[in-house]
């Protein structure tokens, strides 16, 4: 995706831990992560193939929050069953707009590019 390595980059730079909570299967997510070469960006990654709930449940974000012993935790999120889980696990949520008119209403904010999160996290003073 547009945008994943700069923002990535200015996460690490910040000393901001970041995890990947997918529900891809983990061999999938292993593959992204290495053809793209991110994995050193990701401080924790689950799939949720492991767990007995999948999203909307919230359990896959409650357990990413907890390996980072996150007190400030956002969610970027692309589709309406992650937002449902961001939002269940009482995360400030962030949607990424996407092509197809997907129901992104319950996200805190809606963003039209991943570069948008740096000035969330500027104008918050998140770190």
């Amino acid at each position: 995706r547009m945008g994943a390595e700069d923002i990535l980059d200015y996460l690490k730079k910040k000393s901001i831990k970041i995890a990947l909570a997918s529900s891809s299967p983990q061999r999938e997510i292993d593959k992204m992560l290495t053809q793209n070469a991110l994995a050193p960006y990701f401080d924790f990654v689950i799939s949720g193939e492991k767990l007995s709930k999948s999203k909307p449940h919230p359990e896959i974000y409650q357990i990413a929050v907890n390996a980072l012993d996150g007190r400030h935790c956002i969610a970027v999120e692309d589709s309406p069953v992650g937002i449902a889980s961001a939002k269940a696990a009482n995360l400030y949520t962030i949607a990424l707009k996407q092509d197809l008119p997907l129901d992104q209403a319950q996200a805190d904010i809606v963003i039209d590019e991943l570069n948008d999160i740096i000035q969330i996290i500027e104008t918050y003073d998140i770190d």
